[in-house]
């Protein structure tokens, strides 16, 4: 087989590295998307142009059938591998099952089997005739097999692929746009020169110059590639990102038009305006004031509202400024998002804390409640004896660390059990009760009454000396003395003695003060009753007076 170069040989051989060249950077960046799709498209444009290449290089029609049969490997794999690259690039990937791709190259692969055996039975190139004007051109006669595999087939996928194409164009931005501009120029230079050459338009008979407007659009796509980064900045369809989002998503002009808007915005407004329908905001929104007031007039803001009716809806309003390349601002985002469901939730925690807050109150104020039970004497209402010690455990404390004095006074209700036996017990807890109360009213606020047992009370008064605690105790002798208790129509009289101790004069530790102090009361008892004794100490007893 001899070969000789002619200048259509060498342009489809041009045209054969420029897309063999494409199709090596596109592999290298076969994780973006698209990628593949194009490599194996130029690929396979490169076989179809090398195997033109050849085709008119060669001598004899044998060799021509040979090359042409080559050719066909790429004439009917470039239209499914543009369609395929087409539902790529629009992010229709869901649609491009292994099943569906296989369907697709059905009839392709069924051409290029009846190709390689026609021979046998003409389907395909039923004639071979020279051309009249280059003899080394053969004009081939087409079949039935050629007008329904390789012409209607291919013509049907490459329209499908360039109506996508159009489309990506009307819906993507500027960047994308140009992007999809450079694919569609590059798409439709093959379809001219197809079309001419079935029609027979072509400069020389039986001349295909398809493979060489491949390389044209090579070129289209390596402008892409270069200047628009096809691979690299590949559009996401918007059914991807913004119509299967689930927050809601406008697109206001500067005259406030909603001039787009998702399904979830639409949804959230209850509008049944059409998306891209350049509508008044006004109009789009007339059912949602809560949001146009918070929207009106604003740049960029985030806030939450609440949309009342039926039942409350709060939604989150995320405002942004669209700005083009000079920074002009054209438009502002609006990002819908229906937090309802989650706000439920926030105030229900709200509402389960404010509860527990509310318990641990309550249970505080028990705790409080139970813990003065347990310092309280249920009787008089006094402090009982197992706080007093504890109390005065820390005066005392508190009276070395300060060095001061601290005083307690004992007392004693008179003759008791007598005043039970004439009155009844019931008619003692009244007397006691009555005494307590007298207590809790002459002492001074940071004095401290306790019933010590059974008639016998006791008060602690911190930072005060001997001879004051000898003069309150008299008063409260006093008080006491002058009181009367009524019960059960009974006027019922009764007196007090008291025991005066200090400290540190009397004692050092809380049993020595104790002892000083019980003993000083006995001493007011073993004086008749009805007086105040102090530990034995400078100052002497204030003794009541006698009738």
């Amino acid at each position: 087989m001899s070969f000789h170069l002619t200048a259509y040989a060498f342009a489809n051989a041009l045209a054969g590295v420029i897309e063999l060249l494409i199709a090596i950077v596109a592999w290298r960046r076969r994780s973006l998307p698209c990628s593949v799709a194009l490599s194996l498209m130029m690929l396979a444009g490169m076989v179809w142009s090398f195997g033109a290449a050849l085709e008119h290089a060669s001598y004899g029609i044998p060799a021509k059938i040979l090359w042409s049969k080559v050719e066909y490997l790429g004439t009917l794999t470039v239209p499914i591998l543009y369609l395929l690259f087409s539902f790529e690039y629009n992010r229709l990937d869901d649609w491009l099952t292994p099943k569906r791709v296989a369907l697709l190259f059905t009839v392709p692969s069924i051409t290029f089997l009846v190709t390689l055996t026609n021979e046998w039975h003409g389907l395909v190139w039923p004639t071979f005739t020279p051309s009249s004007r280059d003899p080394n051109i053969i004009v081939f006669g087409h079949g039935p097999v050629y007008y329904i595999g390789a012409l209607g087939y291919s013509y049907v996928a490459l329209f499908v692929g360039t109506t996508l194409m159009i489309w990506a164009g009307v819906r993507f931005n500027d960047l994308y746009r140009r992007q999809t501009v450079s694919l569609m120029i590059g798409s439709l230079i093959p379809w001219a020169a197809n079309i001419a050459y079935n029609m027979g338009y072509s400069p020389t008979p039986g001349l295909e110059i398809t493979p060489l407007a491949l390389a044209f659009t090579g070129m289209c796509f390596a402008a892409g590639i270069y200047f628009f980064r096809l691979l690299d900045l590949t559009p996401v369809a918007r059914e991807t990102l913004i119509e299967k989002m689930s927050e809601g998503v406008l697109v206001l002009d500067r005259q406030n038009r909603v001039i787009d808007i998702n399904p979830a915005g639409r949804r959230l407004v209850a509008s049944t305006a059409v998306a891209g329908g350049a509508l008044k905001q006004g109009e789009m929104l007339d059912q949602w004031p809560e949001l146009l007031e918070n929207i009106r007039d604003v740049i960029e803001h985030r806030s939450e509202i609440v949309v009342r009716g039926s039942s409350n809806r709060y939604v989150d309003v995320s405002v942004s400024p669209i700005r083009n390349r000079q920074g002009d601002m054209t438009g502002r985002l609006i990002v819908l998002t229906d937090i309802t469901a989650r706000k439920a939730a926030e105030l229900e925690v709200q509402r389960v804390n404010a509860e527990m807050r509310d318990r641990l109150v309550q249970i505080e104020k028990l705790q409080e409640e139970l813990r003065e039970q347990n310092v309280r004497d249920p009787l008089t209402g006094l402090y009982n004896r197992r706080y007093m010690d504890e109390r005065l455990e820390s005066e005392l404390v508190r009276a070395v660390r300060d060095g001061s004095f601290a005083s307690i006074v004992m007392l004693d209700i008179d003759h008791f059990k007598d005043l039970n036996d004439t009155y009844g017990h019931k008619a003692g807890d009244e007397v006691l009760r009555a005494f307590g109360r007298l207590l809790d009213s002459q002492i001074r606020q940071y004095d401290t009454a306790f019933r010590y047992g059974g008639e016998e009370f006791l008060v602690i008064m911190p930072k005060t000396p001997a001879l004051v605690a000898l003069g309150r105790a008299e008063e409260w002798r006093c008080a006491f003395e002058e009181s009367v208790v009524d019960y059960g129509g009974d006027r019922i009289r009764a007196t007090m003695s008291a025991g005066v101790a200090t400290f540190p004069d009397n004692g050092k530790t809380l049993d020595d003060i104790l002892q000083a102090g019980d003993k000083a009361l006995y001493a007011a008892k073993s004086l008749g009753r009805n007086c105040v004794c102090a530990a034995p100490s400078p100052y002497p007893a204030i003794e009541a007076p006698r009738e």
